[in-house]
């Protein structure tokens, strides 16, 4: 009996990551469609480094100490 209820509970767990990630697919494809994205090349793609270095950082910086 405890035995099914964790794996029921389990199965639960996952069924619900499976849809949170379904969901953010799909926001994704929907982004693309509607032409929310940036194209990079070799030459653009060390700024993108750069920004996400930063944006790390930042939040880094705004993060609550323990």
């Amino acid at each position: 009996s405890e035995v099914i209820r964790e794996a029921l509970r389990l199965l639960k767990a996952r069924d619900d990551q499976h849809a949170a990630l379904r969901e953010q697919i799909q926001r994704g494809l929907t982004q693309l469609d509607q032409g929310a994205y940036r194209e990079y090349t070799d030459d653009t793609l060390p700024e993108l480094g750069h920004e996400i270095k930063q944006r790390g950082r930042q939040r880094l910086t705004n993060r609550p100490s323990p």
